[in-house]
């Protein structure tokens, strides 16, 4: 199928996609340089063809030459947000890499915590009710 600038924008418009749409959902490609690379102006670098392939989940292989599958063959399939925080996430300096993991670690730790005490509280009112060990004391 036709050119590279041709597979993007019939993908595109596929997943029923403007091109500020796209543009603001990959994040590291402007609307105009989407426009660009559609009508075969300029080639795009590497870096957009990858956070272009991953947000659309095509295959960088089919996007370049049009040849095999265009859906990823390996890798895992990230929704939305997902590929979302991924992209930001690797713009972050190392320092502030660290400070987001640290959060959720504290995150999920905070979550672990409300589990724990929700159980005990079910522990407790079955212990209190006479549930416990399914006899009874009469």
């Amino acid at each position: 199928m036709g050119s590279l600038g041709e597979r993007l924008r019939n993908v595109r418009k596929h997943k029923d996609l403007t091109q500020k749409d796209l543009a603001e959902r990959v994040n590291t490609v402007s609307k105009s340089t989407l426009n660009r690379i559609e009508a075969n102006r300029i080639n795009p670098s590497v870096s957009d063809i990858v956070a272009i392939c991953g947000y659309l989940n095509i295959s960088i292989d089919w996007l370049l030459t049009g040849e095999g599958d265009m859906g990823r063959q390996r890798g895992v399939i990230l929704a939305e947000d997902e590929f979302l925080f991924i992209t930001r996430f690797r713009k972050l300096n190392r320092d502030d890499r660290l400070r987001v993991l640290e959060r959720i670690q504290a995150l999920l730790d905070e979550k672990e915590k409300r589990y724990a005490a929700r159980q005990e509280t079910v522990r407790r009112a079955i212990r209190y009710s006479g549930l416990e060990g399914g006899g009874s004391d009469v």
